[in-house]
């Protein structure tokens, strides 16, 4: 009867665990916060760095960000930008 009150205990204890690691996988807190707002940015395209203002800008899973710039929306790596806040 111990060694099965045991092993439920221990069960219970690695599915809280488990739990907690899953869902510290969604903090933002982390990264980009993804409410923040930025007025100008700097977008790598083709080897060259062209300054845009930000309309607005969406962050998508990965390393992946879209900013639209009048009307024109460009899909890249962070790797190719720099957002500036103010």
């Amino acid at each position: 009867m111990k060694n099965r009150t045991f092993k439920v205990i221990i069960l219970a204890v690695i599915a809280v665990i488990a739990l907690l690691i899953l869902s510290s996988c969604g903090n933002r807190s982390v990264g980009i916060d993804p409410y923040q707002t930025f007025q100008k940015a700097y977008i790598n395209l083709g080897g060259e760095w062209k300054m845009v203002s930000v309309q607005n800008w969406r962050d998508y899973e990965g390393d992946v960000v879209q900013i639209v710039s009048n009307g024109v929306p460009y899909v890249t790596s962070y790797v190719n930008v720099v957002l500036i806040g103010k």
